[in-house]
């Protein structure tokens, strides 16, 4: 009755003994439901291997970033300073270069793989690295905007 009342009164308390004796009451069903989902969950754990991804955006210097190297240009050095889009230009272009991705992938893919890992053909390890490493567009409405995004 004491209950009835404090619930018709709009009472926010709820009663922790009452909770415990309550779920204690019930200990058999929720040993039944937690005993499978709690088996299964390290089933997952032990049989999926894990997947690491790492992302990087990259987005335009501004051109207070680029100061340096506009260091003696200007008037009376026959350099034009440049700008940040041209900078960013240069930059995106090296990004996405065939060449700087086949000088990546011999200085740091191959050094880190075993002997037995470099037993397969090279155009294989080139299409593993390849899967593993993207470059693309961060997101349609800033196209000036990219990610790099890693995955082993």
């Amino acid at each position: 009755m004491r209950n009835e009342r404090e619930r018709l009164s709009g009472s926010d308390e709820i009663d922790l003994i009452e909770l415990v004796q309550g779920v204690w009451r019930q200990k058999i069903w929720v040993g039944l439901v937690a005993v499978p989902v709690i088996a299964l969950g390290l089933a997952y754990v032990m049989l999926v291997s894990p997947v690491y991804e790492a992302k990087l955006y990259i987005q335009p210097p501004s051109q207070s970033e680029i100061a340096q190297l506009n260091y003696g240009r200007g008037e009376g050095t026959g350099l034009a300073p440049l700008s940040a889009k041209d900078v960013y230009s240069i930059y995106l272009k090296s990004l996405q270069s065939e060449a700087v991705r086949d000088k990546f992938f011999r200085s740091a893919f191959l050094p880190m793989l075993t002997e037995e890992e470099r037993g397969g053909s090279r155009d294989a390890l080139y299409a593993r690295f390849n899967s593993m490493l993207k470059v693309a567009v961060a997101s349609k409405d800033m196209p000036d905007r990219y990610v790099l995004t890693a995955n082993l």
